[in-house]
This record gives C-alpha cells, structure tokens and sequence, in this order.
C-alpha cells in the first residue's frame, strides 16, 4: 500500500469513527428534544402509556418500551406477550393522541425459548413490572424516558431504564429481585 493510500484509508476510518457518530447523535438528541415537547404537550407519559396498554391487554406481560420515530411522527412502542394465549403484541401508539395506530401480533412457538419469552416468564413470576420500575427513578422536569427493557446478564435480572434531559443521556437499571436502582448504573454521559 502507498503513503497516499494509507493516509487516504485513515481519512475515512476518522470520518467513519469520530464525525458520523456525532452527526447521528446530534439527530437523535435533537428527536429527543422534540419528543420531550410532544410528552409535555400531551401528557402522555410512558407510565400512562404502558398503563393503558395493560387495561386494553390486562392477561399481556410487557417487556420493552420504546419512544421514536416512525416515518415522520412520534410513537410509543410497547411489546408485550400473553403467555395463556401465547402471542406475542407490539402496539404502536401516537404519541400526541395515544391512539392505537397499529397493532402487529405473533403467534409464539414455546419450543424456541427466545429471549422475549423468556423476559415475560420472569417479569410474570416476579410480578415486577415496567410501570413499578418507572415509579423508582427520580425523573426532573426536562427529562424524557426514551426505552425501557427487561434485561438479564450474568444472572442478574433488571430493568433497564433510558432518559434524556438537559444534562444528556442517563440510564437506570433496576433489579427486579430487589425492586430497586442498582447505584452504579444510574449516571450521566454526553
């Protein structure tokens, strides 16, 4: 390889590396702020979301939570699954009307114990839920939730908790053994 070929590849892998991601992230955290402004707007929070999602399926266990945007608007994403019918939901909300705008079900085959299925089976038997793990963090005003899910590493079941406020990106886990914030994993980062 030539001098100029070499500099010309460690010109793209900078771009690549350092510029794109803070491009993305600059898009992403602008999204956030104008999700921020729709939630305030509307009040429609993730824990009235995730509430109003278990009334219309009160037999469903919901284990993952997500705020975006899909093709040009605002959502709130929950997936859930009912272990007695054994289908797997993911409703999608309007975030500025908390209508139901669509509603894509699943059937669950038991025998590939995926990791959703295995998430619900345990949120189920805890009886922890999302909504239990929002009341135990400590939102300020400014401050949006933007994912929660149910995560298990190295034996260890939790809720993971994702916001974004005037002092950048925080995520909470919550041990759903213990029903309460693991200290070290609830700090900020840009």
């Amino acid at each position: 390889m030539t001098k100029t070929n070499h500099l010309m590849t460690g010109t793209i892998y900078f771009l690549l590396v350092a510029i794109l991601p803070l491009n993305i992230f600059a898009h992403d955290k602008e999204d956030i702020m104008q999700a921020q402004r729709i939630i305030e707007k509307s009040g429609i929070t993730p824990l009235i979301v995730l509430g109003n999602v278990q009334k219309k399926y009160p037999n469903g266990v919901i284990y993952e939570y997500e705020m975006e945007k899909e093709d040009g608007i605002f959502v709130h994403e929950v997936e859930l699954i009912n272990l007695d019918e054994k289908r797997r939901y993911e409703i999608t909300l309007d975030a500025q009307t908390g209508a139901i705008i669509e509603e894509d079900i699943d059937a669950i085959f038991w025998f590939g114990q995926d990791d959703d299925l295995q998430a619900a089976k345990y949120l189920s038997k805890s009886g922890f839920h999302l909504s239990k793990a929002i009341q135990k963090i400590e939102l300020a005003k400014g401050v949006v939730i933007y994912r929660i899910e149910f995560e298990e590493k190295h034996g260890i079941h939790y809720i993971e908790i994702k916001t974004y406020g005037p002092h950048g990106e925080k995520e909470w886990l919550i041990d759903t053994d213990r029903q309460s914030i693991i200290p070290n994993f609830n700090r900020w980062s840009q």
